[in-house]
C-alpha cells in the first residue's frame, strides 16, 4: 500500500474465508484434546488427593490398633507378671512349709527314737539289777541283748503280729518271774510313747501356722529343681495304712490319707502325689498335698476313678502353671520332639507300681457351644471294652500325633488333662479347652522300651467348630459326633 493510499479501508466483502477452514478445525480439535486431556489430568489429581487421604486415614487407623493392641498386650503381660508373681510367692510357701513339715517330722522321728532309746536302757538296767525279764544264765541275757537293741530303733508300738516269735516264747515262759519288771518297764515306754507324741503333735501343729525361722532361713530351690516331697518322713505311725501299701508311699500317706497314687515323668518337672477326694473341687482349688488352704490345689485323680488299683482310664488333673509346677509342663509334649525324650509315664498305686508308653496328645474343648454341640468324653474312667473301640477312633481324629504304643480295647490307659488357651482368640472370653497327653499301660511281657522314631504326625487333626467357622473352611469330622462312652 502506497503512501497516499494508507487510511483508505480495507473491502473485506467478497474475501473467501473457506480456505482456512482446517485450520480452524485443527485449532478446535486441538483445544478439545486439550481441555479432555487437563480434565483427565483434574480427575487423576483428584483421584491421587483421595487415595492419599484414604492412606493418610488407614495408616492413622492401624496406629490406633497397633496402640490398642500393645496397650492390651502390656495389660496382659502386667497381669501375668502378677499371676506369675502370686505363684512364685505361693511356691516358696509351699516350699517353706514343706522344708518345716520335714523338719518337724524329722524332731518327731529323732523324739521317738530317744523314747525307745530311753526305754531300752531301763529295761537293760532292771534285768542287770535283777535278772527279772529273762532270767539268769548268760544264754538268756545275750538274747535279751539283742532284743533291747533292736527296740533302739523300732517303734515302741510294736504290735502282736509284728513281734519275733521267740520272744514270744520267752515272754511266755517267764511270766510269773518277770511280773514286776516287764509291767513296769511297759509302763515306761507306754508313758514315753505318748510324751513323744505329744512333742510331736505340738510341732506339726505349729508348722501351719507362721514357718519358722529355720525354715524361712532356709536357701528355696529354683521351680525346676522344687521336690518337696523327696525326704518327707512319715508323720506319725497310729495312722491305719491299707494292706499292702508301698513302703515309699507311707510317708506320704501319714499327712494326708486321701493319697491314691504318685506320678512321675523322667526328667521333668512332674514328679507329685495324686490325691483324690468325693468330688473334682476340693484338691482343684482349694486343697494341697498336705490338706492345706492352697488357692492352686493339687494334682488329683477323678473322684470316679479306684481308689486302689488302675481303672480301664486313669484320669489325672492338674493346673496349668506357668511356672511349670504342676501340670504347667505337659505343653512341651505338643512338639513330637520333646515327646522323643520323655516317652513313658509312671503311676504308682498304693500297692503297685506301673508304667504307660505315651500314645497321643491332643486338645479338647469343654462346652458343646464351641463344637457344634459337641464333646468329647475322653475323661470317663469306666469306659466299657465295646466303647472303647469307639474312643480309639475319636481319639485318633484329635490327635496331634500318634506314636508307636497303639492302642486296643482291651487295653488301660492313663489321662493326663490340664488347661489351654490355643483356641482363645477365637471367642470374646476364651474357649474352655484342655491339653490332653495319653499313655497307654504296658501289656503283659511287654518290653517298656520304646521306639520313638515311629511318630505318625496329624497335620489335618481334628478342631472344634468355631475354629472351621474362623477360618471359612468346612469340618471334615462334622458327621462324627456320636460317639459316648456309655453307648
Amino acid at each position: 500500500m502506497d503512501e497516499n493510499n494508507r487510511n483508505d479501508k480495507i473491502d473485506l466483502t467478497n474475501f473467501d474465508l473457506s480456505q482456512f477452514s482446517e485450520v480452524f478445525a485443527e485449532e478446535d480439535a486441538k483445544r478439545i484434546e486439550e481441555k479432555k486431556l487437563e480434565e483427565e489430568r483434574l480427575a487423576k489429581e483428584q483421584a491421587r488427593r483421595a487415595e492419599e487421604k484414604r492412606r493418610r486415614q488407614a495408616e492413622e487407623l492401624r496406629k490406633k490398633q497397633e496402640a490398642e493392641r500393645i496397650r492390651l498386650e502390656k495389660e496382659a503381660a502386667e497381669r501375668a507378671a502378677k499371676n506369675a508373681q502370686r505363684e512364685k510367692e505361693e511356691a516358696k510357701r509351699a516350699a517353706a512349709r514343706a522344708a518345716e513339715a520335714a523338719i518337724a517330722a524329722k524332731k518327731a522321728q529323732e523324739a521317738r527314737q530317744a523314747a525307745t532309746l530311753a526305754a531300752s536302757a531301763k529295761m537293760r538296767d532292771n534285768a542287770s539289777r535283777d535278772n527279772s525279764i529273762l532270767g539268769g544264765g548268760s544264754e538268756k541275757k545275750a538274747d535279751f541283748a539283742q532284743i533291747s537293741s533292736a527296740l533302739d530303733y523300732e517303734t515302741v508300738e510294736t504290735t502282736q503280729e509284728e513281734t519275733p516269735e521267740y520272744l514270744k516264747k520267752e515272754i511266755s515262759g517267764k511270766k510269773k518271774k518277770a511280773k514286776g519288771g516287764v509291767f513296769t518297764a511297759i509302763v515306761i515306754i507306754l508313758v514315753l510313747a505318748v510324751i513323744a507324741s505329744l512333742i510331736y503333735a505340738l510341732v506339726l501343729f505349729s508348722s501351719t501356722g507362721k514357718p519358722a525361722d529355720t525354715a524361712q532361713n532356709q536357701p528355696q530351690a529354683v521351680a525346676s529343681e522344687y521336690k518337696p516331697y523327696a525326704g518327707l518322713e512319715t508323720a506319725y505311725n497310729k495312722v491305719s495304712y491299707p494292706q499292702g501299701i508301698s513302703e515309699s508311699l507311707k510317708p506320704m500317706y501319714s499327712q494326708n490319707t486321701d493319697l491314691t497314687g504318685w506320678l512321675t515323668i523322667d526328667g521333668m518337672n512332674i514328679d507329685y502325689p495324686i490325691m483324690r477326694d468325693k468330688n473334682n473341687t476340693y484338691y482343684l482349688n482349694y486343697k494341697n498335698a498336705f490338706d492345706e488352704s492352697a488357692r492352686y490345689g493339687t494334682p488329683f485323680i477323678d473322684f470316679r476313678c479306684a481308689k486302689t488299683g488302675l481303672s480301664k482310664n486313669t484320669v489325672i488333673y492338674g493346673h496349668h502353671m506357668v511356672n511349670q509346677e504342676h501340670f504347667g509342663s505337659l505343653d512341651n509334649f505338643v512338639n513330637p520332639e520333646f515327646y522323643k525324650q520323655h516317652p513313658v509315664i509312671e503311676y504308682e498305686t498304693l500297692t503297685a507300681a506301673y508304667k504307660f508308653k505315651i500314645y497321643a496328645v491332643f486338645y479338647s474343648t469343654t462346652q458343646g457351644s464351641s463344637d457344634g454341640g459337641y464333646v468329647f468324653e475322653y475323661y470317663n474312667p469306666n469306659m466299657s471294652d465295646a466303647s472303647f473301640d469307639g474312643y480309639i477312633k475319636m481319639l485318633d481324629q484329635y490327635a496331634l500325633y500318634t506314636t508307636e504304643a497303639g492302642l486296643k480295647a482291651s487295653d488301660r490307659i492313663i489321662t493326663l488333662s490340664t488347661c489351654s488357651h490355643v483356641y482363645d482368640s477365637l471367642k470374646s472370653g476364651g474357649v474352655d479347652t484342655r491339653l490332653v497327653v495319653v499313655g497307654r499301660l504296658l501289656r503283659s511281657g511287654e518290653d517298656e522300651s520304646v521306639n520313638t522314631e515311629n511318630v505318625t504326625v496329624n497335620s489335618n487333626y481334628r478342631r472344634p467348630q468355631i475354629w472351621y467357622d474362623n477360618q471359612n473352611k468346612t469340618n471334615p469330622y462334622a458327621s462324627f459326633r456320636s460317639w459316648s462312652p456309655n453307648k
